[in-house]
């Protein structure tokens, strides 16, 4: 066996980690959403809210079971028509709001059943071909297992596409490579090295932009870290994506550096200086008083600690109140400065 049928058989094997496994590792609070609003749910594709950190995402993932009831209920990681218009509608709400999107893939490919044709899962894929080329969001594809043909293109049309070191990703199985091309099944390794399938393969050709390495012992043995790994990685590259997304979109209407940096940079870090400055102003008025208190001949601080060497509880207090008021006078006039310089919060 080589080593590119090596990762095929491992990439198949049926105690690897599923998606909902990568997810409950990876994500926090996950809300699982159902239904396409079309005809119904399909347990093939495993889809909803998070949070990375603290940033909310949209994870979207194609769900392989290990056990045959769990195969059933999943249609053996092979989506419906249901499932991608599902997909595609978490990705429409997720651009709406500006989430990115990770899409976790594991599939042979898209179910080939009758009534799936019928319901139009041609169409379905390749209207996701179409959102996704388009999507005003980051999107992160990763292979966790197989990819299959036009059932995991369906979701790996990202920004960036990352794969475990023993994923794979091809338009057919070597098995229907080796059938269709020389008539003989018995070339499924030959075929396997062939199409150049394997995650080293594909990032050497520039279809993937990142490998991450399997343990050798197995990864169903070691999730948690692989999953850390790949979580440290999203950390990372997202909030990137998120501003560089932005600036293309600009540029594209025609934006130059300088309106870029008026209309993208400047109103990015507005709330953030609001909030230091709202930090700043009574922890400065403090200092001052401290610094009255300690070496000053007049002032507020100065007459305070006058007044507590004549045990003048009402000379002592008094100060600080007028402090504290002064205080929240300033926060008072910074909030209304904010809210009428950053107005698009209250839109």
């Amino acid at each position: 066996m080589n080593e590119s049928m090596r990762s095929v058989t491992i990439a198949r094997k049926i105690d690897r980690p599923s998606a909902k496994q990568f997810i409950n590792e990876m994500f926090d609070d996950f809300l699982e959403f159902h239904g396409d609003r079309l005809f119904g749910d399909d347990g093939a594709i495993v889809g909803g809210i998070a949070r990375l950190n603290e940033m909310p995402v949209t994870v979207i993932g194609i769900q392989k079971g290990h056990t045959l009831e769990e195969n059933v209920n999943c249609n053996f990681g092979q989506p419906n028509p249901e499932g991608y218009r599902k997909a595609l509608r978490l990705m429409k709400q997720a651009e709406k709001f500006h989430r990115p999107v990770i899409t976790l893939i594991n599939t042979a490919g898209a179910f080939p059943g009758v009534g799936a044709e019928e319901r139009g899962q041609g169409e379905a894929i390749a209207r996701n071909l179409m959102e996704m080329s388009r999507l005003k969001t980051p999107v992160i594809s990763i292979f966790i297992g197989e990819g299959g043909s036009g059932g995991a293109l369906a979701l790996a049309v990202g920004d960036q596409v990352w794969m475990l070191e023993h994923a794979v990703y091809s338009i057919l199985s070597p098995e229907g490579f080796s059938s269709i091309l020389w008539k003989d099944p018995t070339r499924v390794a030959e075929a396997a090295e062939k199409m150049k399938m394997t995650a080293g393969d594909l990032l050497k050709n520039h279809v993937a932009d990142r490998m991450f390495a399997e343990p050798e012992d197995g990864l169903e043995f070691h999730l948690p870290e692989v999953a850390k790994e790949l979580k440290q990685a999203l950390t990372e590259v997202l909030p990137e994506l998120l501003e560089t997304e932005m600036e293309e979109l600009l540029f594209t209407f025609g934006a130059d550096k300088r309106q870029i940096f008026m209309k993208l940079k400047v109103p990015a870090v507005l709330p953030c200086f609001f909030s230091a400055i709202k930090m700043a102003v009574p922890l400065s008025i403090i200092g001052a008083a401290i610094g009255e208190w300690l070496g000053a001949q007049s002032g507020l601080g100065y007459f305070s600690r006058r007044m507590m060497t004549q045990l003048d509880g009402a000379g002592v207090f008094a100060p600080i109140l007028l402090l504290s008021v002064a205080a929240m006078a300033a926060v008072w006039v910074v909030t209304l400065l904010e809210k009428r310089i950053i107005h698009w919060r209250n839109e």
